[in-house]
């Protein structure tokens, strides 16, 4: 049986530079996660409790041109996978991003396909082995 932890929160604005900041290095993404059709932007999840991403792959600021190294780390939203990311945590006098917001990736964009709104309430599948992320997409 697969042990999976759960988060819970809520979705809220964000700032909106995801998508200008990853346009350029979507293909090395996709290519780490192995989600073909993943979409550049983010939707931010304020969780309930803090939580720092046990990452699966990073990209180093040499690989995309920014400042910081970003940390990836696979997780599950409605069933689909997707990925969290965030600037690099280890360094307290350079990490920017609260604990108890998640930067989420898709295939599908939340707000537009799925209908996702500020304070919606999704849960996140994290701490999966390998068959919990080869399950089957929706």
């Amino acid at each position: 049986m697969i042990t999976v932890r759960v988060l819970r929160g809520k979705v809220s604005c964000g700032l909106g530079l995801a998508t200008r900041n990853f346009d350029s290095v979507m293909g090395l993404i996709r290519a780490h996660t192995g989600l073909g059709s993943l979409v550049s932007g983010t939707v931010n999840l304020r969780v309930d409790d803090p939580y720092r991403l046990c990452p699966d792959f990073n990209l180093e600021p040499s690989e995309y041109n920014f400042k910081e190294p970003l940390v990836f780390q696979r997780c599950r939203v409605l069933r689909m996978r997707c990925v969290l990311v965030r600037p690099y945590e280890g360094d307290p006098r350079t990490y920017h991003n609260p604990l108890d917001v998640l930067e989420v990736m898709s295939e599908r964009h939340f707000r537009t396909e799925l209908g996702i709104t500020d304070g919606s309430e999704l849960e996140v599948e994290v701490e999966g082995d390998d068959q919990w992320w080869a399950g089957d997409p929706v």
